[in-house]
């Protein structure tokens, strides 16, 4: 933001210069799943979304080795919209396993049809039926593995930062109303014996997703001065993308209006002119 006073410009632009120098950064969130629940072909009408565990995998013959599939979604509301998604792990907790276990990889799919924790079983999302009993690849989830991680025994799992997860997370942040979570699905629903309890929100061991992110650098605003019977200032444009600049009489109120704006084009540095008036002026630049 940037003040200029026809009798104190000279006092004001240095401090102008230092508080509107804007720099890029890097954050990290840790995120708790906040919906999570497991589909199961052995109560296909049956919804688990309140228990502390969910099955994903194959169970054992003595139940007629039924398979079991898991979902969960995050809420990603707290990283801003305009982002740059860095890197995404996410971690599970294996709280059980059966006697003589099968071990497989399990994978996570990106779901692509919503669904409800109180609702959603083997059969049905909690909205509507599943494409077919369990979810149906590329229908109902993208049949390619965003991320994948072995399993053994119990204790903790952490699905890498794969390209796929980052590509996840950053459609969601883009696009909210796409966040339907993933699919937790073991690669061997052929072998009986590779179900796992997994724990939920709901319970101790719940999936923790955490994501790195850069804001994206803002211009940076230079060379403020007055000129004659004019305030100037300056920022380098960055190709593709357009600036706005709008000004208020008043900082801390008041209607920021538009001053002028700058359509995207090349990279340049652009001049910023103003005739000086009697009162205060404050200005802040966008880039769109």
């Amino acid at each position: 933001m940037l003040k200029r006073r026809a009798s104190v410009v000279s006092v004001t632009l240095i401090l102008l210069a230092a508080l509107l120098a804007s720099r890029a950064f890097s954050a990290t969130v840790t995120l708790t799943a906040v919906a999570d629940t497991e589909l199961s072909a052995q109560s296909p009408d049956g919804n688990t979304g309140t228990s502390p565990t969910m099955v994903s995998g194959t169970q054992g013959p003595n139940v007629g080795s039924p398979v079991n599939r898991a979902v969960m979604r995050f809420d990603l509301s707290s990283i801003p919209a305009n982002v740059t998604i860095t890197s995404v792990t996410l971690g599970v907790t294996v709280v059980r396993i059966p006697a003589g276990p099968a071990d497989s990889n399990f994978r996570l799919h990106r779901s692509l049809t919503d669904w409800t924790e109180s609702g959603a079983t083997w059969l049905y999302t909690g909205i509507e039926n599943w494409g077919e009993p369990g979810g149906l690849p590329d229908s109902n989830f993208v049949s390619t593995a965003s991320a994948s991680v072995f399993v053994t025994g119990a204790g903790g799992y952490t699905f890498a930062s794969t390209t796929g997860l980052v590509a996840d997370v950053q459609q969601w942040v883009g696009t909210p109303t796409a966040n339907f979570g993933w699919f937790l699905v073991s690669e061997r629903e052929d072998l009986s014996k590779t179900a796992r309890h997994f724990g939920t929100h709901e319970g101790a061991g719940a999936p923790v997703l955490t994501v790195g992110y850069t804001v994206p650098v803002l211009p940076q605003i230079t060379n403020s001065a007055r000129v004659g019977g004019e305030f100037q200032f300056q920022f380098n444009a960055e190709a593709g993308h357009a600036y706005v600049v709008e000004s208020r009489a008043i900082l801390q109120s008041g209607n920021w209006n538009p001053f002028t704006n700058f359509p995207a084009g090349g990279a340049s540095t652009v001049t910023v002119k103003d005739a000086l008036g009697a009162g205060p002026k404050f200005y802040r630049l966008g880039r769109q």
